[in-house]
């Protein structure tokens, strides 16, 4: 194991760094290491986590980088690399986390990505230069966690594939050119548990991981899923899913956020899917009416 992060080292990264065949963990990362990484990296045959991220290092990701078979972690991000990705990290396959952000990156996303399904914690090509569409071949990283394609060149639309990123908890794709027909995604489980707050107190949503990504044949059929006090009501007698089912949750949501809990008193005692179809089965279905609900908002004074 070989750790000497952030610190001021800076010169070259020795092409002698190959002869530590043995090496399991390099970590140089948050220096000022200049130059190419040398392709006698290499000879790191057994090394599963190499860290160079947040140095001064330019030209190509070598092509060796691809021989490094038990490699699980690898952070190149925040350097000066440019040009493709193409026929060194596909290789690979035990890849868990893949950081390449912050970088001059460029070509297209290989479709052979797709191939590392071992991926799960960080899948980040953001703040580069990669153009063309987003390879459907990715949907295949159905352990996938967090993806990050934000800040690139990126065209074409979202695709449909997405739909099986199960484990998926947060994907950015903002600041593209990304068009066409962008499929929906109702997030499911809109409520105080998954909103988590930034460094900077900003809301962010958590936990896709009943997400639906919407489908345009209006076959959007799927099971009860959610949690109770924020489904929307309709999905006591419809298992077919809109964006609408999403602007219920959040309206449940302000109306927490104004009155400092939840604008029912016990949610949980909420009837369930199964009660409430017998209620609407029974009454000969549910009627037109508005669904008003019931409760005294009050504003809480430390808030005035």
């Amino acid at each position: 194991m070989l750790r000497a992060s952030n610190n001021n080292i800076t010169g070259f990264i020795p092409q002698s760094i190959g002869q530590l065949s043995l090496l399991r963990i390099l970590d140089v990362s948050s220096n000022k290491l200049e130059g190419r990484i040398p392709s006698e990296i290499g000879g790191l045959s057994v090394l599963f986590n190499l860290s160079l991220g947040n140095n001064l290092l330019q030209g190509s990701i070598p092509e060796v980088i691809g021989t490094m078979k038990e490699l699980e972690y690898l952070d190149l991000s925040s350097n000066n690399l440019s040009g493709s990705i193409h026929g060194s990290i596909e290789h690979c396959s035990k890849l868990r986390t893949l950081k390449l952000s912050h970088n001059h990156l460029n070509g297209s996303i290989p479709i052979e990505l797709g191939m590392l399904v071992n991926l799960q914690d960080l899948f980040d090509l953001s703040d580069n230069s990669f153009k063309g569409k987003i390879p459907s071949q990715l949907g295949s990283l159905n352990l996938l966690e967090n993806l990050n394609l934000s800040h690139n060149a990126l065209n074409g639309s979202i695709p449909s594939s997405f739909q099986n990123l199960l484990s998926l908890l947060s994907m950015d794709v903002s600041y593209n050119k990304l068009e066409g027909c962008f499929a929906p995604i109702v997030h499911r489980d809109i409520s105080s548990n998954n909103i988590l707050l930034d460094l900077e107190f900003r809301a962010c949503i958590s936990d896709f991981g009943i997400a639906k990504i919407l489908s345009a044949d209006d076959s959007n059929c799927t099971r009860l899923a959610g949690t109770k006090g924020y489904l929307a009501p309709e999905l006591a007698y419809s298992a077919r899913v809109t964006e609408k089912c999403n602007v219920y949750s959040f309206g449940v949501l302000t109306l927490e956020l104004f009155m400092g809990h939840h604008p029912e008193p016990n949610p949980s005692c909420r009837p369930t899917m199964q009660q409430a179809t017998k209620v609407f089965t029974a009454a000969g279905g549910p009627d037109n009416h508005v669904d008003y609900l019931h409760t005294n908002t009050v504003i809480p004074a430390s808030w005035s």
